[in-house]
């Protein structure tokens, strides 16, 4: 049976339980726009035309490594679709006075089980989406494009 919240179907997280997304990595994200309306552009010919908040949605993931000058991070390949965003990040090795910024586990230590307790979150691939996330919703509540 699968599991509904507020009366809809919910997918199974593809989130590696117990896994701290603070360490070195190379990691594939996807953001999907809600009910996957195309905002961010048409397909035309097989090529993707961006509209106004695709160039936005491109321009914010280009400052992201500029914003997080502090941590070891290399931003590969991207590309904005219509409906969604793919983007393949690597974060390197981040010292952080020898401590994992979010959870006091020695850099590169990883505990089994890994308790992910709730809490503020800094320097790990988290915080990176959330930032990345903020400043499209808030450039394009600027610019008055709608949008979820």
């Amino acid at each position: 049976m699968v599991s509904r919240f507020q009366n809809r179907y919910r997918i199974k997280s593809s989130r590696l339980p117990g896994y701290n997304y603070s360490l070195p990595g190379i990691y594939f994200i996807t953001i999907c726009t809600r009910k996957r309306n195309p905002y961010f552009g048409t397909c035309q010919n097989g090529e993707i035309i961006l509209s106004e908040l695709g160039l936005v949605v491109q321009d914010e993931w280009l400052k992201t490594h500029e914003i997080r000058k502090t941590m070891n991070i290399f931003l590969d390949k991207f590309v904005v679709m219509p409906d969604h965003f793919h983007a393949i990040i690597h974060i390197g090795k981040n010292d952080f006075n020898g401590r994992d910024a979010t959870h006091g586990v020695p850099a590169g230590i990883t505990t089994t089980p890994y308790n992910n307790k709730p809490g503020p979150q800094s320097n790990n691939l988290a915080s990176i989406i959330r930032g990345f996330k903020s400043a499209v919703t808030t450039r394009s509540k600027m610019m008055h494009i709608e949008f979820a």
